[in-house]
């Protein structure tokens, strides 16, 4: 799995991570939205998981 995590790919897990912290404590619309624009961004970097993980033994 140390393949997986690409040089650039480590941001966007920490963004999502901070993004699903912010929206387990918040209930700002604005901040939903800017997260909401992001998910296909972390969708892509969870299929890329996904592939990676069912690839491991």
């Amino acid at each position: 799995m140390s393949n997986f995590l690409r040089l650039h790919s480590h941001k966007i897990w920490l963004d999502m991570l901070s993004a699903r912290n912010r929206m387990s404590h918040t209930y700002n619309a604005t901040e939903a939205l800017m997260v909401y624009d992001r998910l296909q961004e972390y969708r892509q970097e969870m299929e890329i998981l996904l592939a990676v993980l069912k690839t491991q033994d």
